[in-house]
């Protein structure tokens, strides 16, 4: 837009991480509001043999993908599965699949004995897909979020306030700062009214029967 009004255009920068982090920050105000874990996400349906969370030794959730046929050969090579290598039913992704009923539970067997240190080295090492389970809550404190300044803190319902993610875009090397703090219930209503065309006695009178809402250091800007 820029470009096509000056001529000039500007670099747009935008982040996966980031842009993630805001997809949750939803859930992430919801906890921040009740101080409460946000729930999990449903489970969905399968694509993959392998695409799970597995509760280690330490009670941590870590999450393992295994989405291809190399994956799986690399998998079994790092942590010593020379017999489920071996097993001409898991060759594939669809016929681990087709497994899953016998399969997981023996995996799930296999890697809950592991430390999550454990398992997540053997899943690096191996170069299959792994993560620690975090919650929404958990990114409050995220080193990345808060070192690259994505978090902005937010006056929250209540009078109490949390960090949520700003917009993951920065254009022309500008972040996208908060601007202004959600308004309260009726924050700034007779600004609004105003430009409506209300009068001030419009305004009062409305408030006084309860057709809107009008906190108390509102009516000083009636007029």
């Amino acid at each position: 837009y820029q470009r096509q009004a000056t001529g000039r255009g500007q670099l747009v920068q935008a982040s996966l991480f980031e842009s993630v982090a805001f997809l949750v920050a939803q859930h992430m105000a919801i906890a921040a509001i009740t101080g409460k874990p946000a729930p999990p996400m449903p489970d969905r349906g399968r694509t993959w043999s392998v695409y799970d969370l597995f509760k280690t030794v330490d009670g941590e959730l870590v999450f393992v993908g295994v989405t291809s046929d190399r994956h799986w050969q690399r998998m079994c090579e790092t942590f010593g599965y020379a017999d489920l290598a071996a097993d001409r039913r898991l060759d594939t992704n669809q016929g681990r699949i087709e497994q899953r009923e016998w399969f997981l539970p023996e995996l799930h067997k296999r890697l809950t004995a592991l430390t999550k240190a454990e398992l997540m080295g053997l899943a690096e090492k191996a170069g299959i897909p792994v993560a620690p389970v975090a919650r929404p809550e958990d990114l409050f404190e995220d080193p990345h979020l808060n070192q690259s300044g994505s978090l902005a803190v937010t006056r929250l319902p209540g009078g109490g306030s949390g960090k949520l993610p700003k917009i993951p875009l920065r254009m022309d090397g500008h972040a996208f700062d908060l601007r202004l703090d959600p308004p309260a219930i009726g924050e700034g209503s007779a600004g609004l009214y105003r430009e409506i065309g209300l009068s001030g006695d419009e305004i009062r009178r409305l408030a006084a029967e309860g057709v809107i809402e009008l906190p108390r250091d509102e009516w000083s800007a009636v007029g």
